[in-house]
């Protein structure tokens, strides 16, 4: 899936293309034929891709489980009920708490800077020490001052690993087996890997000497490419109301249908949302490349991101029509929480790919990676809808309130599908980047100092 976001440059800034000859046609076309065919080559995977791969996925499994690990510390603080339903004022509560893990998780565009200049192996390692630490720290815990503190350091290590990792899994590229023929490459791919053609071969032989190592994008140009911000802003907007549902779903989950609720009986609703993630993250795993394959990305997002105000607006109807019969309320909530969860998850695997994109090599993966997670400041903003909402239902009815939440997450959800309508799939030349910040790959003949 990550194949097709491999960027590679050279020293020659494109500013600088306009002063050699244009390549005729017909070469061009063949050369052109020739590097997809490599590419195609490139992408049959190998044992060592699959041995790293499964590395990676070990990584983003230590890191789920080890932040799963502080969630009966919070659970203890908030609540002595052992059922995953609350009231407004334990989902307030559970709002702040999740609040200074989000903050804390915002220092990803932190890890992914370092990740590109120290490398990706050392901020993944900081990230895991960290969160052992946090996991043995867990205990001292033991009021909401401390807990929180714990949040949002487990927040901020907890961001190097996913950083880390994501950039690890774009930089992930097979091998062909074919590489080691030298007399099968042209001159460009045995120059920019190092190697040098036969002596009896027809094409001239090239070989770089000395290789400048490209210094990475720095994060005040990638913030100038019009195309990165609208594509954070929209999920930016996207993780608010999103995050904002999970927030506010331990109380709207079990409060009446009547009142603008789910309807779900309260000892349903834990059992009910672990089953929903699971099947959520099996369908993802599956469908999701399948859809990218067959509808690209720009297509599948903005389909997302449509269909998240239509959910708002839709769940809440179908609960109140459907009131009389618990059991079809039940099934009709635990529907939207899954479609919830599909498109949310599905969203989220996309933007990663859109981000990837953006990076124009590997050597900046790491900090468009890390501007990403600048998406957590919005998760934390779910606190504020979460609060009003707490203050709110003192002066107002029940029904007032959770119709006024499903109100403010369909807006969320307009306005971020309307801004999903703006997002580009790739950036483009001197719109988005400097001709001087980027540098293509050039070969030329050593003989006719004509460019092949």
């Amino acid at each position: 899936m990550f194949g097709f976001h491999r960027r590679t440059r050279s020293l020659i800034p494109v500013k600088d293309l306009a002063k050699y000859e244009k390549v005729a046609g017909t070469e061009e076309q063949e050369f052109l034929t020739e590097e997809e065919e490599y590419d195609s080559e490139m992408t049959e995977p190998t044992g060592t891709n699959h041995t790293q791969l499964t590395w990676i996925y070990v990584v983003f499994l230590a890191e789920a489980i080890m932040a799963s690990s502080l969630q009966p510390q919070l659970k203890m603080l908030v609540s002595s009920n052992e059922q995953y339903c609350s009231t407004l004022s334990g989902s307030y509560l559970r709002s702040i708490l999740d609040c200074a893990y989000a903050f804390g998780a915002a220092a990803g565009i932190l890890w992914g800077y370092l990740a590109d200049r120290v490398g990706r192996r050392t901020v993944a390692l900081a990230g895991l020490y960290g969160m052992s630490a946090c996991c043995l720290s867990m205990g001292f815990a033991t009021d909401l001052i401390a807990c929180t503190i714990l949040r949002f350091v487990a927040g901020l290590v907890s961001s190097a690993i996913v950083v880390s990792t994501l950039a690890m899994l774009g930089d992930t590229l097979p091998q062909t087996s074919n590489s080691a023929d030298e007399s099968d490459m042209d001159c460009e791919k045995a120059a920019f890997l190092g190697q040098t053609l036969s002596d009896d071969s027809d094409v001239p032989s090239i070989r770089i000497v000395d290789f400048t190592r490209p210094e990475p994008i720095s994060i005040g140009q990638f913030l100038q490419a019009p195309s990165l911000i609208v594509l954070m802003c929209s999920f930016c907007l996207l993780s608010l109301h999103a995050s904002s549902f999970d927030v506010v779903l331990p109380h709207l989950g079990h409060s009446s249908s009547m009142h603008g609720g789910m309807g779900i009986p309260c000892d349903w609703l834990g059992l009910i949302l672990l089953a929903v993630r699971a099947i959520a993250g099996a369908i993802i795993l599956h469908a999701v490349p399948k859809i990218i394959e067959r509808f690209g990305l720009l297509r599948p997002f903005r389909s997302c991101a449509l269909f998240f105000p239509a959910l708002y607006i839709i769940t809440p109807l179908l609960a109140f029509l459907t009131m009389c019969s618990t059991p079809v309320t039940a099934i009709i909530s635990s529907a939207a929480i899954m479609i919830k969860h599909l498109l949310a998850g599905g969203a989220q695997v996309l933007v990663i790919l859109l981000m990837l994109n953006v990076a124009p090599d590997a050597f900046s993966a790491g900090t468009v990676i890390g501007l990403m997670q600048a998406a957590s400041l919005f998760k934390a903003l779910a606190v504020a809808v979460s609060g009003a909402s707490f203050y709110l239902s003192t002066d107002y009815s029940v029904a007032a309130t959770n119709y006024a939440l499903w109100t403010s997450l369909a807006v969320f959800g307009a306005a971020g599908a309307g801004l999903a309508w703006f997002v580009r799939e790739r950036p483009s030349v001197e719109r988005d980047f400097p001709a001087d910040v980027l540098c293509w790959e050039t070969c030329f003949d050593a003989e006719g100092e004509q460019q092949v």
